[in-house]
């Protein structure tokens, strides 16, 4: 089973990860399968593409976070220090640091990707944290949990800033709009809410889906969304008005 993928922003490679524990690196316009990375022991939960530089992150079952090259297809750091599985990773926008969320009491790593060094760490008081995404500007990252819940950190300062409560199950996807004014959030209570950042304040339930709604993704102008469900449909949707 594939269990994550993403696609670097130049549209030009894509990453996919699967419980066979192996990564494989693809040509988006060919479909060649270019590289396999293989060095977990475990299923691989997450891929990280960083908006620029030769590296690629993988969070694996095996409580690690591994960082490869691209071209080599090596893997440069094995990050240790999570006690449970990595359930997320993400790149800042800087492609200087990567976040891993853990359930291992709750937590989020920051690691250097240079050295593989931590660099910090933050633990929440919500229960089961499986997703972390940064904003566009690098400030902020938002985590997202089991029981429903979304909570925005403040990087420097690793302190909580909001807590977004309004959906009623597991919140399968968050991401940021591209200006990071909003926050679109998918859960298995088949709904996607769209929040304010500053004011933390659910702006828009966006109904439709009639299963789980699984992920969730802003056109390139912030201005539409889209939404995929376990009900075997994408639907689009318009951003100002719901």
């Amino acid at each position: 089973m594939v269990s994550n993928i993403k696609c670097s922003p130049q549209g030009n490679l894509i990453a996919s990860c699967s419980k066979d524990r192996t990564i494989r690196l693809w040509d988006s316009e060919t479909g060649t399968c270019l590289r396999i990375l293989s060095g977990h022991g475990e299923t691989i939960s997450s891929v990280a593409l960083p908006s620029q530089g030769n590296q690629i992150c993988s969070g694996s079952y095996d409580n690690t976070v591994r960082l490869w090259n691209v071209t080599t297809g090596t893997c440069q750091h094995v990050l240790t220090g999570h006690a449970s599985w990595v359930r997320s990773v993400a790149f800042s926008p800087q492609g200087d640091q990567v976040a891993s969320a853990s359930w291992d009491h709750d937590s989020v790593r920051f690691w250097n990707v240079w050295t593989g060094e931590q660099c910090g760490s933050l633990v929440s008081d919500t229960i089961g944290i499986i997703g972390v995404v940064y904003s566009p500007d690098g400030n902020l990252i938002a985590t997202r949990c089991i029981y429903g819940s979304v909570k925005l950190w403040n990087v420097g300062t690793k302190a909580c800033t909001k807590t977004l409560v309004g959906h009623g199950s597991r919140v399968q996807d968050v991401v940021f709009s591209p200006r990071g004014d909003h926050l679109a959030s998918a859960s298995n209570d088949c709904t996607v809410r769209l929040w304010s950042v500053q004011e933390g304040d659910c702006r828009w339930i966006l109904i439709g889906h009639v299963h789980a709604v699984l992920s969730v993704c802003y056109s390139y102008k912030g201005d539409l969304l889209a939404s995929a469900s376990s009900d075997r449909t994408v639907r689009l949707w318009d951003v100002a008005s719901g």
